[in-house]
């Protein structure tokens, strides 16, 4: 897993392999990196642990009222779903192979790919890698999104451009984003990630 954010620095570096993981928890890992992001948290236990008392630059901003994205609406993706709508979130949905009325009777609004990335504050992608999938995500995705938004990324590496994103993050044009993938998923292309090095670098 691997969480970023543009607040101060590095959230967070950790990597699970998780293909073997209950839906589930897949999807309760997404909705936990989706609160993790909004609300500092690690940010704020490292800087405790450095001494610091200063909570309020890590406040961060509650789920109620935000506008969350889900990208597949597969079991991971109305998992999620339920879970942001349970904190008050409203949820937009975008995947063209589900019906919907799958989607509307469980109060998400289904959506266009470009309406969701322009309105969306956080964007979770839930889609198998394939060849529509792959970097799906990537440089005319990002540029519609707001700059005040998260991208999470627990489905496949490959569905986000990661040399975008990372261009993205030190540009400011996104706010943050939190994976547990990479686009190289063997244990030896950890090494080798520019993603997984961009987040050690605390660049960002």
């Amino acid at each position: 897993m691997i969480l970023i954010n543009s607040l101060p620095k590095l959230l967070l570096f950790f990597l699970i392999s998780s293909k073997k993981f209950h839906a589930k928890t897949k999807a309760q890992s997404a909705f936990s990196l989706t609160l993790a992001g909004l609300r500092h948290i690690v940010n704020g236990h490292l800087s405790v642990l450095e001494g610091d008392w200063d909570y309020e630059k890590f406040i961060g901003r509650q789920m109620n009222g935000l506008t969350i994205g889900v990208i597949g609406y597969g079991r991971l993706g109305s998992m999620y779903s339920n879970y942001c709508l349970a904190f008050g979130s409203r949820v937009l949905v975008y995947d063209p192979y589900i019906p919907l009325s799958s989607i509307t009777c469980h109060n998400a609004v289904s959506s266009s790919l470009n309406s969701l990335l322009e309105s969306s504050d956080i964007i979770s992608l839930h889609v198998p890698l394939n060849k529509e999938t792959t970097n799906m995500i990537g440089p005319k995705e990002i540029n519609k999104m707001k700059s005040s938004a998260y991208l999470i990324n627990a489905a496949r590496g490959g569905i986000v451009d990661e040399e975008t994103f990372i261009k993205a993050i030190e540009s400011h044009k996104l706010r943050g984003g939190a994976f547990d993938v990479l686009s190289d998923e063997n244990p030896d292309g950890v090494e080798n990630s520019k993603l997984a090095n961009f987040a050690k670098s605390k660049k960002n």
